[in-house]
């Protein structure tokens, strides 16, 4: 619904889930002693419509998005809460997130 660029955004922020990956990008950005792993996590999020501007607002998809009230906007929205039914808990959102949690020592 937006561009290119929303979508190679959101598409970046999301697409690194292999913890041998990451142990590769991390060695190679100078760290060591590296350990990377998966987690989920059960979270508790307002409604999807909420929960898609409070994303949006802080991130640089913001600086994408046409003027509020627009007809592109508004059909993004729509499509979103659409698509997002299924995790629909009371007023909110229930979701488990996967994440990858990795840490390292900076080389000296």
């Amino acid at each position: 619904h937006v561009s290119e660029e929303a979508s190679a955004f959101v598409h970046a922020v999301f697409s690194v889930d292999d913890p041998a990956e990451m142990r590769d990008i991390l060695a190679a950005a100078g760290f060591d002693t590296i350990d990377s792993h998966p987690h989920k996590k059960q979270i508790r999020l307002p409604s999807a419509r909420d929960f898609m501007w409070q994303y949006i607002y802080c991130t640089p998809l913001m600086a994408l998005l046409p003027q509020s009230g627009n007809a592109q906007t508004s059909a993004l929205e729509r499509d979103v809460v659409a698509g997002w039914k299924p995790w629909a808990a009371g007023d909110g959102m229930t979701y488990e997130q996967s994440v990858l949690v990795s840490t390292g020592r900076r080389r000296t």
